[in-house]
């Protein structure tokens, strides 16, 4: 049979990149987000919790013990340090769920990996895919979403590599300009550019 072809979606933070992954989904494809595996290794109980709390102090644990993301991110997007101490430890679980997911399918499938080339795991995937937006998008779709300052907005943003050197890695560029529609259809032409009917 054949085997999966895995496209690598990314993009910056709030660059629209769920909405690219759930166009994907309503075609049929399938998909994984990153985001989410990194959220279940916060969780009671995974092997990653223990040892986040342990570090980080029972003062990132809200009062039903899980651990509260918002104040987790206020510590690791300020210290560049506990930053890769995180990543350090929730990447290789999250790799590994990846990996997993792509052995169980045949045919296309997207997995959403917002730091795929800070973290050079362009190995794991077969293309790559960019969403990119405007950084005053990005700004008001974060404070929207996480109702942060405007200072605490831009950290996320810098945490990562700037979206025009995404562009010069990426195989293929989607700029969200706004509209839910526009981004449908650009799922659309990608798919053809690939070479699968939309």
């Amino acid at each position: 049979m054949k085997k999966a072809f895995s496209i690598g979606l990314t993009g910056g933070i709030a660059t629209g990149k769920t909405t690219v992954l759930k166009e994907f989904a309503r075609r049929g494809l399938p998909t994984i987000s990153s985001d989410v595996l990194s959220h279940e290794c916060l969780r009671p109980g995974h092997p990653c919790y223990r040892r986040i709390v342990k570090h980080f102090g029972k003062g990132i644990l809200a009062s039903d013990r899980k651990i509260d993301r918002l104040h987790l991110g206020s510590i690791v997007f300020t210290d560049a340090r506990e930053r890769k101490w995180l990543e350090r430890v929730i990447h290789p679980h999250v790799i590994r769920a990846l990996q997993a997911f792509v052995r169980k399918h045949r045919g296309p499938v997207v997995l959403d990996i917002p730091l795929l080339f800070e973290g050079k795991l362009q190995r794991l995937v077969d293309t790559t895919l960019l969403v990119t937006s405007s950084l005053n998008a990005q700004l008001d779709r974060i404070r929207k979403r996480d109702g942060l300052p405007r200072k605490m907005a831009l950290q996320r943003i810098r945490a990562q590599m700037p979206l025009n050197q995404k562009r010069k890695i990426a195989d293929y560029v989607i700029p969200n300009q706004g509209r839910q529609s526009e981004l449908q259809n650009a799922v659309g032409r990608y798919l053809k550019h690939l070479g699968r009917n939309a």
